[in-house]
C-alpha cells in the first residue's frame, strides 16, 4: 500500500524532545571532553619533559604510546556499550569516572615515576577518546527520528574542537603559573564536571521513562 504524504517521517518521541532540551548540557559535556582529549595529548610531552627533566626529543617520543591506547579503547567501546544495554549516558559516566580515577592516581602516585605517569596518562587519554566516540558517533543516533541528524552530528563534533581550542590556552596558563601538579588537578576537576553533567542527562532520561534505542 502506498504511503500517504507525510507518513515517511516518524514524529519525535517524548524522549527525543527531552534530549533536545538537554542539548546545551550535552554540548557543554562534549566541550569538556574536547578539553581533556586534546589538552592531555598536546601537553603530555611537555609534562613528561619538565616533570622528569628529559630532553624534549625524548619526551616527544612518549607521545607514541597515546595512539596505541586510543585504538585499544576505540575497539572496546562498542562492546562496553553493548554490555550496558546501549545506555550511552551511563557508558559515558563510567568512562569519565575511569578518567577521573586514573588522573587522581597520577596526582597521588604517578608524579614520582615516569613509567607510571606515562601509563596512567595514556590510558586516561585513550578513555577520553572512547568518550568522544560515544558522544559524536553514537549519541546522534539517539535523535534519529527528529530530523536534521547531519546538522546535529556536526554541531556535536564542533563542540569537541571548541574544547580543544580552550585547552591549548587554559592548560598553558595553569602549568606556567601554578605548575603541573595544579594542571593535573584541573584535569581531575574537568573529568568530575563531565561526570556531573552526563549524570544529569542520565537522571533526566531515566525520569522521562523508556530509554531511546540506538
Amino acid at each position: 500500500k502506498k504511503k500517504q504524504h507525510g507518513e515517511s517521517a516518524k514524529p519525535a518521541s517524548v524522549q527525543e524532545k527531552l534530549l533536545w532540551k538537554l542539548l546545551p548540557v550535552i554540548l557543554l559535556t562534549i566541550t569538556v571532553q574536547g578539553m581533556l582529549r586534546d589538552g592531555i595529548t598536546t601537553w603530555m610531552p611537555t609534562f613528561i619533559s619538565e616533570t622528569f627533566q628529559l630532553e624534549s626529543t625524548v619526551s616527544i617520543l612518549t607521545g607514541v604510546a597515546l595512539p596505541v591506547f586510543h585504538m585499544i579503547v576505540s575497539l572496546c567501546t562498542y562492546r562496553i556499550l553493548k554490555a550496558m544495554k546501549n545506555n550511552v549516558f551511563l557508558c559515558i559516566v563510567v568512562f569519565f569516572s575511569i578518567v577521573a580515577a586514573l588522573l587522581l592516581a597520577l596526582s597521588l602516585f604517578g608524579m614520582n615515576s615516569m613509567v607510571m605517569s606515562m601509563i596512567l596518562i595514556a590510558v586516561a587519554n585513550g578513555t577520553v577518546h572512547g568518550i568522544n566516540t560515544l558522544q559524536t558517533c553514537y549519541m546522534p543516533a539517539m535523535f534519529k527520528n527528529s530530523g536534521n541528524i547531519s546538522f546535529l552530528a556536526g554541531l556535536l563534533n564542533s563542540a569537541t574542537y571548541v574544547g580543544s581550542a580552550l585547552s591549548t590556552y587554559l592548560f598553558a596558563v595553569i602549568s606556567e603559573q601554578k605548575g603541573w601538579d595544579a594542571t593535573v588537578i584541573s584535569w581531575i576537576i574537568f573529568a568530575a564536571c563531565g561526570i556531573a553533567l552526563t549524570a544529569t542527562c542520565l537522571w533526566a532520561q531515566n525520569r522521562g521513562g523508556k530509554r531511546i534505542k540506538l
